[in-house]
Order: structure tokens, then C-alpha cells, then sequence
């Protein structure tokens, strides 16, 4: 067994059985100092192990995080009677390790549940292809799986219609509320702005119905 695979499955041994987010934090730093001078050394198998190590201790902070709990409401108490154990919010428990709320948020995306398995698949990727792992790699893939889908969008000629029904509407109000703004004037009604209501006007009978009608298919759908 080479140092190399020594020190990986030490630190591997040493996450698992760390549970406060400052013991992962320290771990987290040594990694992170560790990459630097492999980096230095052009050490390609040390970084990638030292990388995959840092990325587990991100996505341990983010378990331990997500885990901790937030400052109850109300105001803080002023006196803290004597004897009694002094509580810790989240925001607390996180700056005493080093650790400030939007690094905390990134490693939270990167060990929810449903990310945990495509990050586990990146990390494989990437160990394979002999490259570093990285945060925003992890946290891309992350994204990937745990982001709500597109709604459907209506295919062809229906919907490039219901943009232009729309746009139509939206012309009409504007051109309304013009008119409305000169109508309430003491020099009269503009003889454009009722040109331009007579034209809009024209028109939207044949746009009402044939929205009437796309709505009736989404209805049916």
C-alpha cells in the first residue's frame, strides 16, 4: 500500500467519523493546503486525491449544516443566568468554525439527498480522467439534478400565435391608458390616440377568439 493510499484512506476514515462542522472545517483547510503544494510539485496523483478529499469535507460541512439549527425568534436574551449552557445558532456554530452562511449554502446544494448520487458520479468522472475535482463541477452537477424542470412549452405555430396575441393585448392596454391620461386633459382627446384605439380595436375581436379558442385546447389537454 503506497503512502499516497495511506493518507487517502486516513482522511476518508477521519471525515467519516468527524460530526462537528470544525473538526470537517480543519480537515477541509489541511486538504485545501495540501493542494496547494502538490499543485507546486506538479504532483498529479496527490492532487487529485487531496482534491476529492476537499470536496468530501464540503459536502460533510454541508450535512453537519444542514443539520444545525437556527436562532430561535425574538430578540437575544440579555442575561444568560448562571450555570446554564450557552446556546449556539447556526450562524454561530458556523462563524466559530471558520465558515461564513454562503459557503455554508454551496456545500448544503452539494450533499442534499438527491445530489448526493450525481456528485458521487462526478467524483468517479473525474478520478477516472485523472483531474482534480472541483466545488463548482460538483456544484453544476448538483444543479443539474435538483433544479425544478421546464414547464412544457407549446410546440410550432400555436405558440409563436400566442406570443403575437399577447403582444397585441399588451399594445392595446398601453394604447388604453393613453388615451385615458388625455381624456382626463382640458384640450380634448388627441385625434391619434383614437386612431390608434379604432386600429387596435379592429383586430381584437379575431385575436379574442382565437385566443378563446387556444385556451380551450390547453383546457382539453
Amino acid at each position: 500500500m503506497t503512502v499516497a493510499l495511506v493518507r487517502y484512506d486516513a482522511a476518508r476514515q477521519a471525515l467519516a467519523e468527524a460530526s462537528r462542522v470544525d473538526e470537517v472545517k480543519e480537515i477541509h483547510d489541511q486538504a485545501t493546503a495540501l493542494l496547494a503544494y502538490a499543485r507546486q510539485r506538479d504532483d498529479v496523483e496527490m492532487a487529485q486525491w487531496v482534491a476529492e478529499i476537499r470536496l468530501r469535507a464540503e459536502m460533510r460541512i454541508g450535512e453537519l449544516s444542514r443539520d444545525l439549527e437556527k436562532a430561535p425568534p425574538g430578540p437575544p436574551a440579555k442575561k444568560i443566568p448562571s450555570g446554564a449552557p450557552r446556546y449556539l445558532s447556526k450562524t454561530d456554530t458556523l462563524k466559530a468554525a471558520g465558515i461564513t452562511l454562503d459557503q455554508a449554502s454551496r456545500a448544503e446544494r452539494i450533499a442534499e439527498p438527491k445530489a448526493r448520487k450525481a456528485v458521487e458520479q462526478y467524483l468517479a468522472e473525474q478520478i477516472e480522467k485523472k483531474k482534480a475535482p472541483t466545488l463548482e463541477g460538483a456544484l453544476r452537477v448538483a444543479q443539474q439534478v435538483t433544479r425544478p424542470p421546464k414547464p412544457p412549452r407549446p410546440a410550432g405555430e400555436s405558440y409563436r400565435r400566442a406570443k403575437a396575441y399577447l403582444k397585441a393585448l399588451y399594445a392595446f392596454e398601453k394604447a388604453a391608458q393613453r388615451a385615458e391620461t388625455w381624456a382626463g386633459q382640458d384640450d380634448g382627446f388627441p385625434l391619434q390616440s383614437c386612431r390608434e384605439i379604432q386600429a387596435i380595436h379592429a383586430r381584437l375581436g379575431a385575436v379574442l377568439e382565437r385566443i378563446d379558442a387556444l385556451v380551450q385546447k390547453c383546457i382539453t389537454f
